[in-house]
C-alpha cells in the first residue's frame, strides 16, 4: 500500500452558498465565513504536512488557497483546469427556481447526477478530461498537496482517484461542504 496522498478540499462559503444559488463559472467571492473556514482548514491541514496548493482561477477557491498558503508558508499553482464544472444556463439561478425552470435537467439530476449536462453546461463526466489533463501534468507535484475544489469537480476527482460516484445515492452522499478536506490514497500512476 503506497503512503501517498492527496489533500481534497472545497472552498469557504460564499454568499451565493449561503442563498443556495448555483455558481458554476460566476467568480463569488468569499464572506466572512468563508474566510473563517478557510483558516479552519489551513488549521487542520497543518499537522497532514501538506507540501503546495492548487487551486483554480476562481476566486472562491483562490482566496480558501491563499489563506491556507499563506497560514502554512506553501507554494500556491492557480489551475484553470481546475475551475467548477460549468453550469451553463444555471449559473445565477436559487436552486428551487432552477428547479422549475429546468425540471428535465433535474430529473436526470436525480437519477444520474454525474451525467447530467444543463444547458449550455457541462457534466461531471464531461469535466473528465480536464482533470485527467491536470492529474497527468502534476502528478509528480501531488503527493502531500493540498487541491482547493468545488462541489462537483470534487466529485470528479473522487471517481478518479477514490471510489466510482455514477450511483446516485453514492453521489449525493460524497459531495462535499464548504471548508471541508478529504484524504485521498494516490496510487503511483494517475488514473
Amino acid at each position: 500500500m503506497s503512503d501517498r496522498v492527496l489533500f481534497l478540499a472545497r472552498h469557504g462559503e460564499t454568499d451565493w452558498n449561503r442563498q443556495h444559488r448555483i455558481q458554476g463559472w460566476t467568480d463569488v467571492p468569499l464572506n466572512e465565513e468563508g474566510i473563517r473556514q478557510a483558516e479552519a482548514l489551513a488549521t487542520a491541514l497543518k499537522p497532514l504536512q501538506p507540501r503546495r496548493v492548487f487551486v483554480s482561477d476562481l476566486s472562491r477557491s483562490r482566496q480558501t488557497g491563499e489563506i491556507v498558503s499563506q497560514m502554512l508558508g506553501l507554494p500556491l499553482t492557480i489551475d484553470h483546469r481546475l475551475r467548477e464544472v460549468h453550469r451553463g444556463e444555471l449559473d445565477g439561478f436559487l436552486v428551487d427556481l432552477a428547479r422549475l425552470e429546468y425540471p428535465d435537467f433535474f430529473e436526470t439530476w436525480e437519477r444520474r447526477p454525474y451525467d447530467a449536462r444543463p444547458p449550455g453546461g457541462e457534466s461531471a463526466r464531461d469535466a473528465e478530461a480536464r482533470v485527467r489533463a491536470f492529474l497527468r501534468d502534476w502528478w509528480p507535484c501531488l503527493n502531500r498537496a493540498v487541491i482547493v475544489g468545488h462541489r462537483l469537480l470534487n466529485m470528479v476527482f473522487l471517481h478518479l482517484l477514490a471510489e466510482p460516484v455514477d450511483d446516485p445515492e453514492v453521489f449525493f452522499r460524497r459531495l462535499m461542504d464548504n471548508g471541508e478536506v478529504r484524504q485521498i490514497p494516490l496510487p503511483e500512476d494517475p488514473p
